[in-house]
C-alpha cells in the first residue's frame, strides 16, 4: 500500500484527509513501509508517503520509526548530501537505525586506473602496474584511446569529496547506529571517521572495491582505519577489500568478541601462506561461530614449516564457508590443518577432493553441506561422505553432477539421514538440455525414487527421511529450474512417492557466497547484498596483451 492508495481509500469512504486521526497516520505509514528501509530521492524526497499534504508530511517526519531504517544510494559522495542526510537521519530521533551508504559510480576507479596504465601515478603504484605501463608504452593505439577516455571523464567528473564528509554526514546520529553498509565509499573518508564513534555498532558491512587506492592509502600518516575497533556490541562483521597483509591492513576490529566474520576477497598478499593468516585470525577469536574466507589469488608464499606437522582445532565454529577455486592447493593444506568439532555447515567452492581431509576432521557434527566444485565429482566421494557424516541432513549441488549423486544415493544405506537435496546452478543462464535430461537425469532420479524411497523393503531396512528436493533459481536460470522441477515431479509421480519439489528464487548467482547468503543466521542480516552486487576493479582491458 502507498500513499495514493490510503488517500484514495479514505476518499471514497467520505472522511476529509485532514481529519484522520495521527495515530491512525502514524500506523498507515508504518504498515505501508513496513520491511522496507527508506530510499530517499533526489526529486520525490525523502518519503513517498509524505508527500501528500503538509498535515501528513509533519506526522511522518515527526515520527522516528518511519527513520529507523535507511538506504542512501548515489552516484558520489557528495559535499551536498550531508545536509540532507543529516536531517533524514536525525528524524530517527536517537532510536536504533540501519544505516546503508552505497556510492555506484565507477568513474574514480577508471580514472585511477587509466593515470596508473598511463604512468602518470606515484612510484608504488608503478612498480604495481608495471606490466600494464609497459603495455600501454608498445600500444600507440591503446595509449591514444586511454588519453582520450582519461580527458573525457576528467572534463566530466565530479569533485572527490573532503576527507571528513563521511564523517560530517554520520556525526548527529552515529551514537545510535546498530547496523551500517559503506559500500563504494573513500578509504580516506573511511579512514577520517573518529575513534568510539559507534558505542552501539553490532552488524558491519564495508565494500572497498578500489584496489589502487588501497595500494596508494598512506598508512604511515593516516594510519589505519580505527572507527569500529572500540564498538563493544560489534559482532558481525562482512568485509569486501583488498589487503590482508599483517601491518598492511587498512581496517582494524576488534576480532576476540566477533561472532560472525565474512570475509572476501581478493586479496594481494604475497608474504604470508592463507593458512597462516586464518591461525593468526582464528587465535585472535574466541566466540566466532560463522566464518567465510577467500582463497582466490596466486599466492606465492611457500606453506609455513612451522604448521607442517600441526592439527588445529577450533572449537566455537559452527559454519564455515570457503572459496578456494582458484587456489585448489591452499584448500587442500587449510583441510588438512585445521579442524572444527562442533562444525555444523560446511560451503566449500573448489574440488571435492580438497576437503576430504577436512571432512574427516570435522564430519562427524556436520548436518549440512553445499558444495560449488571447480571439477568433477570423485565416484567414490558420497561414500566417503556417508562414512565421515553420519547426521548430515542436507546436501547442496551443482546441477552438473546431479546424475552422479542420484545414481550413487540410490543406494539407502548411503547418507540416510538425508532430509533435504538442493540443486543450484553454477553459472548463469544454465540450459538444461531435453536429451540429456531424458537420457541420464530422469533414469538416475527413477532410480533413486524407485530404490531410496519406493521399495518396501528398503523403507524396512534402511528407513528414509528424505522428503524434499529444492532447486536454488537464480535470475538468469530460471528456465532451467522449471525444466529440473518439471522432470524431478514427473519421476515422483510415475514411481509414486511423497516427496516435495519446490524452487527457491534467489537473485545471487556467485557461487559460495550466496550459498552462504541463504544461511540461516544470516537471512535477516541486510546489506550483504553489496558483497556481489558492488563491482571490484579488476582492471577490465588493463591486461598485458603479450
Amino acid at each position: 500500500m502507498n500513499a495514493s492508495d490510503v488517500r484514495s481509500s479514505v476518499v471514497s469512504a467520505g472522511a476529509p484527509v485532514h481529519k484522520i486521526p495521527d495515530d491512525v497516520l502514524r500506523e498507515i505509514f508504518l504498515f505501508s513501509l513496513r520491511n522496507t528501509p527508506v530510499r530517499p530521492s533526489a526529486t520525490q524526497g525523502p518519503l513517498q508517503v509524505s508527500q501528500v499534504c503538509s498535515g501528513w508530511r509533519a506526522v511522518a517526519h515527526d515520527y522516528c520509526r518511519l527513520w529507523n531504517s535507511l538506504v542512501i544510494e548515489r552516484p558520489y559522495l557528495s559535499w551536498e548530501l550531508v545536509e540532507e542526510t543529516t536531517r533524514w537521519l536525525q528524524r530517527s530521533n536517537n532510536i536504533p537505525v540501519d544505516f546503508h551508504l552505497i556510492i555506484t559510480s565507477n568513474e574514480p576507479i577508471r580514472i585511477r586506473t587509466l593515470r596508473a596504465c598511463l604512468d602518470q601515478g606515484g612510484g608504488y603504484t608503478r612498480n604495481l602496474m608495471w606490466s600494464q605501463i609497459d603495455a600501454v608504452r608498445h600500444d600507440d593505439q591503446r595509449r591514444a584511446r586511454y588519453e582520450a577516455e582519461l580527458k573525457d571523464l576528467l572534463s566530466n567528473a565530479s569533485p572527490l569529496p573532503p576527507p571528513n564528509t563521511l564523517s560530517k554526514m554520520l556525526k548527529p546520529t552515529q551514537a545510535s547506529v546498530t547496523r551500517l553498509v559503506l559500500c563504494g565509499v573513500p578509504v580516506s573518508n573511511l579512514a577520517h571517521l573518529p575513534r568510539r564513534a559507534f558505542p552501539h555498532l553490532e552488524r558491519l558491512v564495508v565494500v572497498v572495491g578500489d584496489k589502487l587506492e588501497c595500494w596508494e592509502f598512506d598508512r604511515i600518516t593516516r594510519g589505519p582505519v580505527k572507527a569500529f575497533l572500540d564498538c563493544p556490541s560489534l559482532r558481525y562483521v562482512a568485509l569486501k577489500r583488498f589487503f590482508r597483509e599483517p601491518g598492511n591492513e587498512f581496517i582494524q576490529l576488534p576480532l576476540h568478541q566477533l561472532t560472525h566474520f565474512i570475509d572476501c576477497g581478493p586479496f594481494y598478499d604475497a608474504t604470508d601462506h592463507p593458512c597462516k593468516n586464518i591461525a593468526r585470525l582464528l587465535s585472535a577469536t574466541k566466540d566466532l561461530r560463522l566464518l567465510h574466507v577467500s582463497f582466490d589469488d596466486d599466492y606465492e608464499a611457500d606453506f609455513p614449516p612451522e604448521l607442517a606437522d600441526c592439527r588445529i582445532a577450533f572449537p566455537s565454529l559452527e559454519s564455515l564457508s570457503i572459496d578456494s577455486a582458484d587456489l585448489s592447493e591452499a584448500g587442500e593444506q587449510f583441510s588438512s590443518l585445521f579442524a572444527f568439532p562442533k562444525l555444523q555447515s560446511l560451503r566449500y567452492h573448489g574440488c571435492a577432493t580438497d576437503i576430504e581431509s577436512l571432512l574427516r576432521n570435522s564430519g562427524e557434527t556436520l548436518t549440512h553441506l553445499s558444495l560449488t566444485l571447480a571439477d568433477d565429482l570423485p565416484e567414490d566421494f558420497i561414500e566417503l561422505l556417508s562414512q565421515q557424516c553420519p547426521h548430515l541432513r542436507s546436501l547442496e549441488i551443482i546441477y552438473d553432477v546431479l546424475c552422479l549423486v542420484l545414481h550413487t544415493l540410490s543406494s539407502a544405506s548411503l547418507l540416510p539421514n538425508l532430509e533435504v537435496m538442493a540443486v543450484r546452478f553454477e553459472y548463469p543462464q544454465t540450459y538444461v538440455d531435453d536429451e540429456i535430461a531424458a537420457g541420464f537425469v530422469i533414469p538416475a532420479a527413477h532410480g533413486f525414487f524407485q530404490s531410496r524411497i519406493g521399495a518396501r523393503s528398503t523403507v524396512q531396512e534402511h528407513p528414509q527421511r528424505f522428503r524434499t528436493f529444492k532447486i536454488v533459481d537464480g535470475e538468469d536460470s530460471r528456465d532451467a529450474a522449471e525444466h529440473i522441477r518439471t522432470f524431478l515431479e514427473r519421476c515422483r509421480d510415475e514411481v509414486g512417492v511423497q516427496v516435495e519439489v519446490v524452487v527457491e528464487r534467489f537473485a545471487c548467482t556467485n557461487g559460495c557466497v550466496d550459498s552462504l547468503l541463504s544461511d540461516i543466521e544470516l537471512v535477516h542480516w541486510d546489506g550483504l547484498s553489496a558483497l556481489y552486487q558492488h563491482p571490484l576493479d579488476d582492471f577490465g582491458d588493463f591486461q598485458t596483451p603479450f
